[in-house]
């Protein structure tokens, strides 16, 4: 899914302008955290969120936002990428836990 990040409770960031002209804008760089998703048909953007910052009548396109992750997700995302990586070419790579030095 395209907007499998979007879900109630995830952080996001505003990566294009929106609404400047009224007072639910969002601009860019702006954090919000997601209150609900719609993936309705009826919807002309395939999706669209509501946050937790805004009134509850207000909804925003999900392509105008990207998630935001912890650097400590993003290190485990990456170790785990390199992991499979080594151990697919036969490279056994030893914990670096306390443990194991």
């Amino acid at each position: 899914m395209k907007y499998a990040w979007a879900a109630p409770g995830a952080k996001v960031v505003c990566v294009v302008p929106l609404g400047a002209s009224h007072d639910f804008g969002i601009a860019i760089d702006t954090v919000m955290t997601i209150a609900e998703v719609d993936t309705s048909p009826l919807v002309k953007c395939s999706v669209i969120l509501r946050f937790q910052e805004r009134p509850s009548d207000c909804w925003y396109a999900a392509e105008a936002f990207r998630p935001i992750i912890s650097q400590d997700d993003d290190v485990a995302m990456f170790k785990a990428i390199a992991d499979r990586g080594l151990a697919q070419n036969g490279i056994h790579v030893p914990s670096s836990s306390p443990e194991h030095a």
